[in-house]
């Protein structure tokens, strides 16, 4: 836990108190420069910024490393809150649609290339397979289908070049793959994680 959220709390900490020290300027010229300054970067950014972006990220602990331990692709940041509709046809975010751990694809066939003993394990920790299109994309057995209401999550899978993620039960990103063979090799690594109890 220490070698997670550590260096996360001291990251957080000094971003808190840099905001804090913003927000709360004395000095009537320099909050008067603040809110220009803040005004300009709003016109020039042209959408809403999430609260996940100011979030720092993990950079250590049970998320997929490189060899030279850093953090692959998105591994370690926040995931996102997508706005999605269920099945029955509701609309939530998708944290109230799924949670624990998941496995968000985007290509259809990705499911059905999870062998039977890691399907097995995943469900055995609560895990689920989540697939944003409909289920006329002749989904594997079991997987939850969710409709991306505004096209945010296909946004992401596109920006990031991958077809799937592997989130954790606190929202943060595992990692993510585009071949059946790396997702089994993350169920296995975060196996080995559980059962090591590397985590305790």
């Amino acid at each position: 836990y220490t070698t997670e959220r550590k260096p996360h709390v001291r990251s957080l900490t000094e971003l808190t108190k840099r905001l804090g020290e913003d927000i709360c300027l004395r000095d009537d010229k320099a909050a008067a420069a603040r809110d220009a300054r803040l005004e300009a970067e709003m016109e020039r950014a042209g959408r809403v910024t999430n609260r996940q972006s100011l979030i720092p990220s993990l950079v250590s602990g049970m998320i997929d490393l490189d060899v030279q331990g850093q953090p692959v692709g998105p591994a370690g940041k926040n995931f996102f809150q997508p706005n999605v509709e269920r099945e029955d046809g509701s609309s939530c975010f998708m944290d109230d649609a799924v949670s624990g751990f998941r496995i968000v694809v985007q290509d259809s066939s990705l499911p059905s290339g999870i062998s039977s003993d890691d399907r097995a394990y995943w469900s055995s920790i609560g895990g689920s397979v989540v697939h944003s299109g409909t289920r006329s994309d002749g989904l594997a057995e079991g997987v939850i289908c969710i409709r991306d209401l505004d096209g945010s999550l296909a946004t992401y899978f596109n920006e990031q070049g991958f077809k799937a993620v592997v989130v954790r039960p606190d929202h943060y990103v595992y990692g993510a793959v585009s071949s059946t063979k790396d997702l089994g090799r993350m169920i296995g690594d975060i196996r080995q994680w559980l059962e090591a109890g590397r985590l305790g």
